[in-house]
């Protein structure tokens, strides 16, 4: 279920997702933007912990509920790199 912090934490994740400075970013700067930003969600307790896998080119992270999160850094914004939400 989510809560208000969850909430909290993904509209701050779309709003940095969706920003001009992090869609013409190149993915070192994505991951430093990403990374100040849980850096902050967890200084003010939204999410308990972070990582990123370099393998990957994903953070995940626990919402301060317990729920599990992930932010993928790399560009979807071709048809091969979609990820399905069936």
């Amino acid at each position: 279920m989510m809560d208000d912090t969850n909430m909290i934490v993904n509209d701050k994740i779309c709003e940095l997702t969706s920003s001009d400075e992090y869609i013409n970013a190149p993915i070192d700067e994505r991951i430093r933007l990403v990374n100040a930003l849980f850096d902050a969600l967890q200084k003010e307790a939204h999410i308990i912990e972070y990582s990123y896998n370099a393998g990957e080119m994903l953070y995940s992270f626990t919402y301060k509920s317990g729920l599990s999160g992930g932010v993928f850094i790399k560009d979807f914004s071709t048809p091969s790199g979609r990820i399905p939400m069936n």
